[in-house]
């Protein structure tokens, strides 16, 4: 079976885990201007051996495609791009992996149908883990179940893979399982932003906290009960004032968004206390590059991005993160790559001003960090100030 995916290269890693083992023939286009070579970087090449990667000539893709997954997040450009294929196709198969608010699936297909178009959508959220040992895998598809091509996708998935159970729900409850199963995620992840903030003021590691927790919740996974001491603190939520979950999601993306800018107030704070000319960044997230250009620093050296384009008299690029550290006052990470786990502290010691570190990853161990005497501010974690 062959499936055309308009996507961008951030996506790639979405479709290695849900539909790699079917071992279709994907063709992908890329949005974002990203070439093989790119991905190649980021992506096991085993992995992507039933790929073939498109950038150029997109109408001819689109005639190309009756069968097509359209992986847009923005609602205009979702839209146009909808319009475009569909141009090309009196019936076809559509499948959603974003859907810009709840009904787009039933919109969508309903102005197809206006246009006397044959064409079916699908909302296909995502393939998820049900119980690995017993039943395999689901596939959650929203759509009409018994319709020409929903029904030749399904077959599809059975002759590569019988283990794989069809979860077959509605549009628009695939969209809002979608929105749902994100504002969990989120949820969680604003409780662990709001932990590492009380781990911190009790000068506790959060990743003991993490690890004990784990182990507790795997130990005893079936037998969870909930302290009635604890429940006298919580104002139980009547289910007719469900505004209040809303309201609770929306106070979660807040926490979740200013958590983003975490390093950018641990370095103004610091400011405020010592002279910085000089950064350096390890790491990419052009959002704070942008946020760094506003403070009153000198020099932001960032490792070489070909994908990166200078455009500020502040900014220089170096080949390798030892070049870009060198004569920094202070040394940013921004996330965790495989490159930075082992590099020498020694070495990065002695190509920089001052030994300070501000760590967004929790790279380093504390223990180490205040051996050797270093200045290092990490998340959910005490500071360590020499």
């Amino acid at each position: 079976m062959k499936i055309s995916i308009v996507g961008t290269s951030k996506t790639i890693h979405h479709y290695i885990r849900d539909i790699n083992q079917y071992k279709w023939n994907i063709h992908f286009y890329l949005l974002d201007g990203y070439n093989e070579e790119d991905i190649y970087r980021n992506v096991n090449k085993g992995e992507l051996e039933n790929y073939f990667f498109h950038q150029n000539n997109l109408k001819n893709f689109l005639i190309q495609s009756p069968v097509i997954i359209i992986d847009i997040v923005e609602k205009k450009h979702l839209y146009q791009m909808i319009k475009s294929w569909s141009t090309f196709h009196s019936k076809g198969l559509l499948i959603l992996r974003n859907s810009v608010e709840l009904g787009t699936g039933d919109r969508i297909y309903d102005w197809l149908n206006r246009k006397g178009k044959r064409i079916e959508v699908i909302n296909f959220p995502s393939m998820v883990p049900y119980s690995m040992e017993q039943s395999g895998r689901t596939l959650i598809l929203g759509c009409d179940p018994y319709s020409t091509y929903t029904m030749q996708f399904r077959k599809a998935l059975a002759d590569r893979d019988s283990n794989t159970s069809v979860f077959l729900i509605s549009r628009k409850e695939a969209e809002l399982l979608l929105y749902t199963s994100q504002a969990f995620l989120l949820l969680k992840k604003a409780f662990w932003i709001e932990q590492e903030k009380v781990c911190t003021q009790l000068e506790i590691d959060v990743k003991v906290i993490q690890k004990g927790l784990t182990s507790y919740m795997d130990n005893n996974l079936h037998n969870q009960i909930i302290s009635e001491d604890f429940l006298k603190t919580i104002n139980p939520v009547n289910m007719s004032r469900s505004y209040k979950y809303l309201r609770l999601v929306q106070y979660a993306k807040e926490i979740v968004k200013k958590d983003k800018l975490w390093i950018i107030y641990q370095l103004q704070h610091f400011i405020k206390k010592r002279a910085v000319k000089n950064i350096a960044v390890w790491g990419e997230d052009e959002n704070i590059i942008n946020r760094l250009l506003l403070l009153p620093i000198e020099r932001i050296q960032i490792i070489k991005d070909k994908n990166r384009k200078l455009h500020h008299t502040k900014l220089v690029s170096y080949s390798n993160p030892y070049l870009a550290a060198k004569n920094a006052d202070v040394l940013l990470l921004l996330n965790n790559q495989e490159r930075y786990v082992t590099i020498s502290l020694h070495k990065l010691e002695k190509v920089m001003l001052k030994k300070i570190i501000i760590d967004q990853a929790n790279l380093f161990e504390q223990a180490e960090m205040e051996a050797l005497h270093w200045n290092y501010i990490s998340k959910g974690r005490p500071s360590i100030i020499n």
